[in-house]
């Protein structure tokens, strides 16, 4: 045709195949760099250093100081970190002169003078006694500060409230809650992983990342950028920060971004790592901080999509075999709020199905243990609930494989290992399952792993079989589902937790008195003549919904019901409550959580007012 001979139509295809080229060839290298910087990661064990909480207004202090030491003993019970005594981070205040509470800029001078890696310091934001329940409620928030990238990078902001202690003094109940809130904390910790990834190119002021939605991406994401520089001191490679980048377009596994903030030009392969953010009681998404979308130029990286796709299609076939997402799965509570069950969604050759689980969503896959890694062909569901366990399961495919049996998984139980291999014909991954905590929010992600058949050898001339060998099946990986969720567990409200009525109650003016369960926005109290509540002989009072549900052990009152025009004089009536968190994906079984049955009678003669 006679357009393909202007110059400037083949300088534009030149210009396009070189780009794809260039970025083809950065995501190969940039796996070889982001193996070679696991390499050099710090020691796993990390030495840290707490500071005395601060605290609210009306507060004591001792409470900060008790809080610290709370979070200190947990965190080392990890075996995650080194927390030094507080004896040497005395000394080192005093050194430098500095006093509580301190300065942001100070925080990493301090952590060079102590050699550690993350300064610790937090807040008793509030505290709450409920002399009626005999409960006590603390509010802890605190940040991990790291030393070389001199920002915040991990943290937690957790509401725990006691179980009613009656007769137990005000001061060992916050102490109590005091210590709950930091174990809180640490999981919190524990289970945040910032999405991290690496600039793939750069136009002016825009920017090409290679993380997109499937790894919890989302637009309005900020991110700081960073470049491995070696630490005279210690001789690892450390983060130097050097600048911030926003996300404005993300796709399944790339985003566009602008940017934002640079000490030194920012270009290919600087890596990034998200924007932390404490996380909001009750608001549960990724920890990183989020933006409303700004502009940028999007043309660039378009160009580049629109012909990728145009060349990629002409080579292969459009063929993406062994990247779809699993088939939709579904998630809701059972068992009266003690466990959460699973649809799984999967194919006809599916051989493993790895389940992974986190308290906010952006569920992470990459290079974490799955909870459980179940048999592919063997179930269609799994329940989650408060076992401990933990193995690792083996898949080989070799040439002496059945070609019309599909492989079998391989588990042993145990200390789980440290290797995540996936590959076409060898499979060893580890899991490790904690109990669910009752009034968490959670939510679900899976990957599947299939066994595709391959083409047996050719046959040789005259229809006589090939001596040679080959493996019946590859193993094919899908993506990560996606987030499934929230859904949350939730713990059975006693008899004690229903207040009133108890005894001798005049139904016509019936007040209902009950203490929420954490985690449970939405509550319904239901009345009958019959214990095992049948619908027509029930009946359903609704409450208004809980607007902070992660502080448990709230009153919740519904006054002045009148049921007289249900039941009758001389009766002994059944009361429960129904309770359940409204963002859940899916309502618990049933409709509701329920919670223990009390009673009350209904007097011939109703009792005096009063």
């Amino acid at each position: 045709m006679r357009w393909r001979r202007l110059s400037l139509w083949r300088w534009i295809a030149q210009f396009l195949v070189f780009a794809l080229t260039t970025q083809w060839a950065g995501l190969g290298t940039a796996q070889v760099t982001a193996g070679m910087e696991e390499a050099a990661k710090p020691p796993p064990i990390q030495k840290v250093a707490i500071l005395d909480f601060e605290v609210g207004q009306g507060i004591s202090p001792i409470l900060g100081r008790k809080a610290a030491d709370a979070f200190a003993l947990a965190l080392a019970d990890t075996a995650k970190y080194d927390v030094i005594s507080r004896n040497e981070v005395e000394t080192a205040l005093k050194e430098f002169g500095l006093v509580y509470p301190i300065q942001t800029n100070q925080l990493t001078t301090l952590a060079k003078r102590l050699g550690v890696r993350f300064i610790v310091y937090g807040k008793v934001v509030k505290t709450l006694i409920n002399e009626k329940t005999s409960q006590a409620s603390v509010q802890l928030q605190i940040l991990f500060h790291d030393r070389y990238l001199e920002v915040p990078v991990n943290g937690a902001n957790v509401v725990a409230t006691t179980p009613s202690k009656p007769g137990v003094a005000p001061d060992i109940l916050i102490d109590q809650a005091i210590t709950s809130a930091a174990n809180q904390a640490i999981q919190q910790v524990l289970a945040t992983k910032l999405p991290e990834g690496q600039i793939m190119q750069r136009v002016g002021s825009d920017v090409v990342i290679n993380r997109g939605y499937d790894q919890g991406v989302r637009e309005g994401m900020q991110f700081w950028v960073y470049r491995l520089v070696r630490d005279p001191e210690t001789g690892f490679m450390v983060r130097n920060r050097i600048g911030l980048i926003q996300v404005t377009s993300a796709e399944a596994r790339q985003s566009s971004g602008v940017i934002k903030e640079e000490v030194v030009p920012i270009q290919y392969p600087d890596r990034i790592i998200g924007v932390y953010e404490l996380p909001k009681i009750g608001v549960t998404e990724p920890p990183v901080r989020k933006v409303s979308k700004g502009l940028g130029s999007f043309i660039p990286t378009l160009l580049l999509i629109i012909a990728g796709v145009v060349l990629i299609g002409s080579l292969a076939g459009g063929s993406k075999r062994g990247t779809e997402a699993p088939p939709t799965t579904t998630a809701m509570v059972t068992d009266n709020g003690r466990t959460v069950k699973l649809g799984l969604g999967k194919t006809r050759e599916t051989v493993a199905i790895e389940i992974y689980r986190a308290t906010f969503s952006g569920v992470n896959t990459e290079g974490v243990y799955p909870i459980a890694i179940l048999d592919g062909q063997a179930t269609r569901e799994y329940v989650d609930d408060d076992s401990v366990g933990s193995g690792t399961v083996t898949i080989d495919i070799d040439e002496k494989s059945p070609p019309n049996i599909l492989p079998q998984i391989r588990r042993s139980l145990g200390t789980p290992g440290t290797s995540f291999l996936r590959d076409r014909f060898d499979y060893q991954v580890s899991y490790l399952h904690q109990p669910l905590q009752r009034g968490q929010h959670y939510w679900y992600a899976i990957r599947l792993v299939n066994a595709i058949r391959l083409t047996p050898p050719p046959t040789t001339e005259g229809g006589q079989g090939t001596t040679e060998r080959r493996e019946p099946f590859e193993l094919v990986y899908s993506l990560s589902s996606g987030s499934i969720g929230p859904v949350t567990p939730l713990v059975q409200l006693s008899q004690a937790d229903l207040l009133e009525p108890a005894g001798d109650v005049n139904i016509n003016n019936v007040t209902f008195r009950f203490i929420s369960a954490q985690g449970a926005d939405e509550y319904i109290v239901q009345v009958s003549d019959n214990p095992n509540f049948p619908a027509p002989r029930t009946v359903t009072i609704p409450s208004q919904r809980l607007p902070n549900p992660d502080i448990g052990g709230q009153e919740i009152v519904i006054p002045n019901q009148n049921l007289a025009g249900r039941f009758a004089a001389g009766q002994t009536l059944y009361w429960r409550v129904g309770y359940r968190y409204s963002r859940d994906i899916n309502p618990p079984e049933g409709g509701w959580v329920f919670s223990q049955v009390r009673s009350f009678t209904v007097p011939a003669t109703p009792p005096p007012p009063g």
